[in-house]
């Protein structure tokens, strides 16, 4: 009796093995590349920066952005946010320089765009008393000066030896009354 049902055990795994079993194709190669069709998800972020002319920055902010004497590789932008900030980048004496305004209710910081460790700070006001302050790095590599006046928030922001007086003297083109 042992001996018929290991028989009968050895034939049941033997059809369940076969069962299993599955024909095989053979493998065949083409010179066509394989291309997938599953639709790319993109996402598509409007960019908020507009490139302008200096004629158009200051015919849409309402604001006078005078180029300074021997600025080279002016670009002008506008960028389009919850508040819209009007930029001027230029290069002048060897240094970078960006010019930003917005039309704010109080001094805003956050139109500079630059955020660092700063190791100077300084504040005092214009000569209408609205507010000024100043950032530098520890090496003056760097530096962002701002100033409030008539409800615009202006900052200069500089790179390749910062100084407070240089950007002051920058801002003062766009800003007499600083």
């Amino acid at each position: 009796m042992k001996k018929l049902m290991a028989v009968l055990l050895a034939l049941v795994c033997i059809f369940a093995l076969c069962a299993c079993s599955h024909a095989t194709q053979p493998i065949t190669y083409s010179d066509k590349p394989v291309v997938d069709e599953t639709p790319e998800i993109t996402a598509k972020i409007p960019n908020p920066v507009r490139e302008v002319n200096a004629e158009e920055l200051c015919t849409e902010s309402g604001l006078t952005f005078v180029m300074p004497m021997g600025a080279q590789d002016v670009h002008c932008s506008v960028i389009d946010s919850d508040t819209t900030v009007y930029e001027m980048s230029f290069k002048l004496d060897g240094r970078d320089y960006t010019v930003r305004a917005a039309h704010t209710d109080a001094l805003d910081e956050s139109i500079s765009g630059v955020h660092t460790d700063w190791s100077v700070t300084g504040d005092g006001a214009t000569s209408a008393g609205g507010p000024i302050c100043f950032y530098l790095t520890n090496d003056k590599s760097e530096g962002v000066y701002y100033c409030f006046t008539d409800g615009v928030t202006w900052c200069v922001y500089m790179t390749g030896g910062a100084s407070t007086t240089l950007m002051s003297d920058v801002l003062r083109g766009f800003v007499p009354s600083l």
